[in-house]
């Protein structure tokens, strides 16, 4: 759990940049960081909880994408 609590998605100007002239977009390290995170939780979390978790991320991806664009 602590390295899902202190994950961080705020990136600065240079980072982002930087990963938008490379191969790697950031969708693709978003979804790495969350499916490492997720298996590293999956054997404490029940079915329910983890689609719970799981539905609450991608709710707030989703409201964090329409605030930017």
């Amino acid at each position: 759990m602590e390295k899902l609590a202190s994950s961080s998605y705020q990136i600065s100007e240079a980072q982002y940049a930087a990963i938008e002239l490379s191969a790697d977009t950031w969708v693709q390290q978003l979804l790495v960081a969350l499916i490492t995170s997720f298996r590293f939780m999956s054997p404490v979390l029940s079915a329910e909880l983890f689609e719970a978790l799981g539905l609450t991320v991608l709710d707030k991806v989703r409201f964090r994408h329409r605030r930017i664009w």
